[in-house]
């Protein structure tokens, strides 16, 4: 499983939103999880993903992260793994 190379939490807005960043390959696109843009992917040309966003953390969102990381053999970090 590849793990997480970085994770970011935005502080300065509220709900704070988490990156969590899997490669530094170049960005091709961003795939939304959900209807409401709550978890999005950054994907590389290559379909790998470079990164997850969590617009807010809760265990819907938390859920859709945790299946987008088990289709795509990433581990999520610890805060995650309650989903």
């Amino acid at each position: 499983m590849t793990q997480p190379i970085e994770v970011r939490i935005d502080h300065n807005v509220t709900p704070s939103p988490v990156y969590v960043r899997y490669s530094h390959a170049k960005f091709a696109r961003t795939q939304s999880v959900d209807p409401d843009g709550s978890v999005n992917v950054d994907k590389a040309a290559d379909g790998s993903v470079i990164g997850i966003e969590l617009l807010d953390i809760d265990d819907y969102t938390l859920g859709l992260a945790a299946e987008v990381a088990r289709v795509h053999d990433l581990t999520l970090p610890e805060f995650a793994a309650h989903a």
